[in-house]
């Protein structure tokens, strides 16, 4: 998983950035990367036939916050509506969170 450009990372909270590898029909391969203010895990999703979804192992210096990689499977499921809806596949989602505790 290589890219070209340099990520943007959040001062505070987190952002989840969902990108298309390749797609066939039902079944679609995402990259998917988290970060922070200070890090970032990346890892690779799988969405199957009958709508399996695969998270991959996160690289990184530790396992994300739970609350961040809940994030990213619910993009991940919600990817899988909107093909249902749509008959296509996003090519890129990025969301941003504030996380938990946080007074904004």
């Amino acid at each position: 998983m290589v890219y070209a450009e340099r990520p943007m990372r959040p001062e505070h909270g987190g952002r989840v950035e969902l990108r298309l590898v390749s797609d066939e029909q039902a079944q679609a391969r995402y990259e998917v990367a988290l970060f922070d203010a200070g890090t970032e895990w990346r890892a690779e999703a799988q969405i199957g036939d009958e709508r399996a979804l695969d998270v991959g192992a996160w690289s990184g210096p530790s396992a994300p916050p739970a609350w961040l990689e809940a994030l990213a499977k619910t993009l991940l499921r919600g990817t899988v509506r909107q093909h249902q809806a749509e008959g296509s596949w996003p090519r890129r989602l990025t969301r941003w969170r504030p996380g938990p505790g946080s007074q904004e």
